[in-house]
């Protein structure tokens, strides 16, 4: 996922704003960090709620689709 790409789209909800997402909990010391999967008129994102919203490309979509 490092190698996302920063969009100028802002995050402002809880949760996507689109019908279909993939949601992925990270489990750290300090708690849990949550980020979104999602296709977007065909294009991929990662969206942070409120951090922000990164394009990501296919091929890691499908692999996060794989772990859904």
């Amino acid at each position: 996922m490092s190698s996302s790409e920063p969009t100028k789209k802002e995050s402002v909800q809880d949760c996507p704003q689109v019908e279909s997402y993939i949601k992925i909990d990270f489990q750290f010391e300090t708690g849990t960090s949550t980020i979104f999967a999602y296709e977007d008129s065909g294009k991929y994102y990662i969206e942070q709620p409120y951090q922000g919203i990164y394009k990501i490309d296919s091929q890691l979509f499908e692999r996060l689709q794989e772990t859904d």
